[in-house]
């Protein structure tokens, strides 16, 4: 449980955007609509704004927990990403 907040307190408060310039690895964001605090605004003002080939994917009638409250509908989204980026 310790080393959980602290992970999660490094995660929320550290500045790692300038360690993340120039990657240019395929990346989906996935939010759900209505996160209260990671939303779609958020995460395109940073995840998207960071990584260079990150696309955003919206979950309709979803939270925070979009693989929780619509599990085969986010799970096709990104099996569809995986399946564009695969080789």
């Amino acid at each position: 449980e310790h080393a959980f907040g602290a992970s999660f307190r490094s995660w929320a408060l550290d500045d790692f955007s300038q360690q993340v310039q120039g990657v240019r690895v395929p990346m989906l964001v996935v939010v759900g609509e209505h996160d209260p605090v990671l939303n779609p605004a958020v995460m395109s003002a940073t995840f998207l704004n960071w990584f260079p080939n990150a696309r955003l994917e919206v979950i309709t009638n979803a939270g925070h927990y979009p693989h929780l409250e619509v599990p085969a509908y986010t799970a096709s989204r990104i099996e569809k990403f995986i399946s564009a980026h695969s080789q």
